[in-house]
Parts: structure tokens; sequence; C-alpha cells
């Protein structure tokens, strides 16, 4: 692949193999097949691009990962020693994607209802050390994510990106404040407090409501999504839902499966609130990523085998 080109690599679940393109013609690069000289690989759940030789292939189960060349080759495999913590598997996305920092590659964990800091057994990172071979564990939800009673809702879902100097940029779905877990200094926690914009936080649902009911109260009340950020990048983007009307959604004015409308809000260094553009439902804003000051983002299309970025550039 050629290193002046800006590609675009996403897995296809359906035949675990990895799609590049040329991101800015649209032409297919390369198809890479993941195969094995040992039988059939586990079920992959992402994958992250070391060197052009070099591919780390994740599954979605289990304390292991594997190596391939840029044909799919599998040449090598790491299972980590495993604590006594459980892995359930590794919820990756495109708002939690892979993270590569010095010998560790951090992945999201599918976590309990809520993670407790006083359990060893809900955690929402996982590490894998590749020189050591060893599995980490860390991150819990902040004290206040309990005040809500926001139980297995999507309120308690995470969201991250990477900034330079080793920082991990994370943050929840009931809440627009951002927390910096600095990779370079133990692990260490500090909170930025949105400032100006939106700030309201969830109701308090009733406990042991229906997952119906459950749905209902997150398409109701405002949330915060995806974090952007990115090494030279000042300050964060952050995609806010925003809530549709009960009353609209019962008596079916709203179809309550659809989307929430999305604005994007961008916060300089210090959380402070700069400006604001609403997007409604026309980006599957997910899928996007920074790239300098350029923003790219899926539009959505008709034609549902089509990939379609748009790139805005951010003032």
């Amino acid at each position: 692949m050629d290193s002046n080109v800006l590609y675009y690599a996403f897995l296809n679940q359906h035949n675990s193999s990895i799609y590049v393109y040329n991101i800015l013609t649209g032409q297919r690069s390369q198809i890479i097949e993941p195969k094995s000289p040992h039988g059939k690989l586990s079920k992959l759940s992402s994958f992250y691009f070391l060197n052009q030789d070099s591919i780390i292939l994740i599954p979605q189960y289990g304390a292991k990962y594997y190596l391939c060349d840029h044909d799919g080759d599998v040449y090598g495999r790491c299972i980590l020693s495993n604590p006594d913590e459980i892995i359930i598997s590794h919820w990756v996305t495109n708002s939690r994607p892979p993270i590569l920092h010095d010998d560790k590659i951090y992945v999201p964990n599918v976590f309990f209802p809520l993670a407790r800091k006083d359990s060893l057994k809900e955690n929402l990172l996982l590490s894998f050390d590749m020189r050591r071979s060893q599995l980490g564990f860390d991150l819990k939800h902040p004290n206040e994510a309990f005040k809500f009673k926001i139980g297995q809702s999507t309120f308690r879902h995470l969201t991250w990106s990477i900034r330079e100097a080793g920082e991990i940029v994370y943050g929840f779905n009931y809440s627009p404040d951002i927390y910096i877990y600095d990779l370079d200094n133990d692990g260490s926690t500090s909170v930025t407090k949105a400032q100006g914009g939106y700030q309201r936080r969830p109701d308090k649902s009733p406990i042991n409501q229906s997952s119906e009911a459950m749905w209902l109260h997150f398409q109701s009340n405002l949330s915060y999504s995806k974090i952007l950020d990115a090494p030279g990048f000042s300050g964060h983007l952050r995609f806010v839902l925003l809530p549709n009307k009960m009353d609209d959604m019962v008596q079916g004015t709203i179809n309550s499966e659809l989307p929430k409308n999305v604005a994007l809000v961008r916060y300089n260094e210090s959380g402070g609130y700069e400006y604001e553009m609403h997007l409604g439902r026309s980006y599957n804003f997910t899928n996007s990523f920074l790239q300098g000051n350029d923003l790219y983002m899926q539009r959505k299309t008709a034609n549902e085998d089509e990939l379609c970025f748009d790139i805005l550039t951010l003032l």
C-alpha cells in the first residue's frame, strides 16, 4: 500500500475479511482474507494495522489475538494470561475502536449493568500487553452514574478516542463530561466538565422496567454519543442525540425505533462550548473520523451497498 494514500479499512463480518479502500477515489485496494495453517480462526471482532505485514486480529471471545500479514496468512497467536476477572466478549465498535499505545493494545470489554469500583469482575477496559503476554483490566463507571439508576439501558455505554501524549479520551452516554485516562501515568484519570451547550442528564428511570420502557426512556432523553479527538486537533467533538417527545412516540407520530436527531458539538481544551451543527438523521455518525481538521462522516444513501463519506473542514 502507498504510504501517501489515505486508506479506509473495515471488517466484513459476513466473511471475516478486511476490505481496504482508497477513501478519496473510492477504489478498492485489497481484500485480506485471514487464514490459519492450524484450521478455522475464532470469530473476529476487530483488527489493527501495526504495519503492512503485521495486522492484529482480535477475536470476539477470549484472551487471545492473532497476527497476520497483508496476504492474510496467520503467522502468530498469543494466548494471554487471564487473572480471575471474567471476559465475556470484546465490545469493539466505531465508537470504541482498538487503541495501540507502546506495547499494549486496548479494547473495550462487554460489561455488567454498571461497572462498580468495588467489584473485580466488572471492567470497561481490557489491555493486551503484547510483549509480556499479559492481560490487564481497568476503568469503572464514575460514582455519578449510579445516581441515575440507568441499569442495563443504553445510557451506560462507553465511547472513546485517542489523543496525543498517550491519553484515552472517553465518556458515557448519560453525561456531557469528558474523562482523560493517562496511559503514561499508571492509568490516572481526570475529568473535564462540559461548560455551556448541552448539560442535561437523563431523568431517573423506574426500577425493573421492561426493555420497551427502557428504550422509550432513552429515546425521550438527551444523550451523548461518539467522541472524536486526534493528535494535533484542538479540543474535541461530541455527537449529541436530541430527544423525541414521549407523547409523540406513544401515539405513533414518531417511530420510536428511528435514530434520534443528531447535533455535532465542538468543545475547546477546557470543555468550553464553541459551536454546534445539526445533522438530523442524514449521517451514520458513528462511522466518522478526524484527519487533521477534516471530519469524514458516512452519509446515508438509498443504496445499502454504497459507502459514501462527506468531508467537513472544521474551523
